[in-house]
């Protein structure tokens, strides 16, 4: 993440997720860097207040204990949030607002909160996010299954986690959903939502986390680390031995230079030397054999119909996308692709599918020609 200019406020991040997503495992790696203020869940006011275990008295009977549990975990994530933080990005294990919208809420739903207990903590939290400290500038949503979720609390095993089942981690995932997915976010101005697949192994979890959160926060500054890593990892998996006869890949690290890299430098975000050494990159990487293609399938839609599917899936991560964006991909795309300008090197066949179709007629159409191709 970029070094802020003077005066500039100081950029705080919560990392979201159900129990067992990976937050802690996340956070350990961005405390390496010097540029992070990692802040944790207050686990130590949870678990020994003044001599007093509240995370277990709660999970041992919740319907007593819920509502002086969240009380408390309330009040103790407001001050984290006020805490000042060390560094230029503050980043939070959790925040004050996913203790309403997802656990205190699940809580009442599932009739462990009374009305009036529920109530007065909704009143409380409206109260302590009057302050500005409790604002985000970002959500990171570490988004993973509930069975992973249980595989990770299981391989753990801590003491206090033992009565966590997949059906109340069902619950709390449909909470996360429902609060970040649509950004039902109250009544506060909503904060971008960037959603990482936290079921991945913990390196590709860590890494796709902190690149995608430094590119959101200046991409002036990060666009060439974030394309050099695209590079890299694009190259890795051409390199990666196919398990069956076809190896089908979802864009290639020719797309990442033709039309991505070709975008950012076009659009004055990369710089001519920046430019310059990516493609001077891509040239070296390409000239392993294994990062060539035989066939592009390229799925050829309007922008306009990329925009209303975008619309209708409702990914937080691509609020900020509009039809000019797509445009000017799309033409990267046509660039590319349609008069094969495929740098200095051979170019492969291209099959273009009429992806303005329904997915049912596109599967179709893209299956049947590839298998022609293949049986020649």
């Amino acid at each position: 993440m970029s070094s802020p200019k003077k005066n500039k406020k100081k950029f705080t991040i919560a990392v979201e997720g159900n129990i067992g997503s990976g937050k802690s495992t996340v956070l350990s790696c961005l405390e390496k860097s010097p540029l992070c203020d990692v802040i944790p869940e207050p686990i130590e006011s949870w678990t020994n207040h003044k001599g007093h275990n509240i995370l277990a008295m709660f999970y041992d009977d919740p319907h007593r204990w819920a509502f002086v549990f969240e009380t408390n975990a309330l009040m103790t994530l407001a001050k984290l949030h006020t805490q000042l933080a060390k560094a230029p990005v503050k980043v939070m294990e959790r925040s004050i607002h996913s203790a309403r919208y997802c656990f205190i809420e699940n809580l009442h739903r599932s009739n462990v909160l009374q009305d009036v207990e529920y109530q007065i903590l909704d009143d409380y939290f409206e109260m302590l996010i009057s302050n500005e400290a409790c604002k985000l500038d970002l959500i990171i949503y570490l988004r993973a299954t509930p069975k992973t979720c249980l595989e990770r609390i299981r391989a753990r095993n801590r003491p206090e986690e033992t009565t966590i089942d997949l059906n109340y981690l069902t619950t709390l995932h449909r909470r996360h959903e429902e609060w970040l997915i649509p950004r039902a976010y109250g009544d506060t101005p909503s904060p971008p939502v960037l959603i990482v697949d936290a079921n991945q192994n913990k390196e590709r979890v860590y890494s796709d986390t902190n690149n995608h959160a430094m590119f959101y926060d200046d991409p002036h500054r990060w666009a060439f680390v974030f394309e050099t890593n695209a590079l890299m990892t694009l190259a890795k998996l051409h390199t990666q031995l196919a398990k069956a006869p076809v190896k089908v890949m979802e864009r290639s690290i020719h797309s990442a230079r033709y039309c991505f890299i070709e975008n950012l430098h076009r659009s004055n975000v990369l710089q001519d030397v920046e430019y310059q050494i990516l493609d001077d990159y891509f040239e070296m990487l390409i000239s392993n054999e294994a990062c060539k293609l035989d066939l592009i399938i390229y799925l050829r839609a309007t922008p306009k119909t990329c925009l209303e599917r975008i619309r209708a899936r409702n990914r937080p991560e691509e609020t900020t996308i509009d039809l000019n964006y797509l445009t000017t991909l799309h033409r990267r795309h046509e660039e590319w692709l349609i008069p094969r300008t495929y740098g200095d090197t051979p170019s492969p066949p291209v099959l273009i599918v009429d992806a303005n179709q329904n997915k049912e007629r596109v599967y179709s159409d893209t299956n049947n020609h590839v298998i022609n191709l293949i049986s020649c």
